[in-house]
């Protein structure tokens, strides 16, 4: 599933610009996460700058967990 982001001068996500997906709980996952990276910002003329990125996520079930044995 790809995703184009907004990345600010500081390394941080800034916002979502477009995502692919019928899934809207997907979208949710996928901002709640770009929320905790940081990235390397992208500079010009050796100043940070705000750039936006593609990111594609593969989001899969956790296997299930056996409780009470």
């Amino acid at each position: 599933m790809g995703r184009m982001i907004r990345i600010g001068r500081d390394g941080r996500f800034v916002d979502l610009i477009s995502a692919r997906t019928n899934a809207p709980r997907f979208v949710e996952a996928a901002v709640d996460s770009f929320r905790r990276w940081t990235f390397q910002p992208a500079r010009c003329n050796g100043d940070a700058i705000e750039a936006k990125a593609t990111v594609f996520l593969e989001f899969r079930r956790a296997p299930a967990v056996a409780v009470g044995r």
